[in-house]
């Protein structure tokens, strides 16, 4: 988790939103 941890971490929230 370089940098693209803000992705993996807006994929988190929308897997939660669902």
């Amino acid at each position: 988790m370089l940098g693209n941890s803000v992705a993996a971490d807006w994929v988190c929230l929308i897997l939660k939103h669902l």
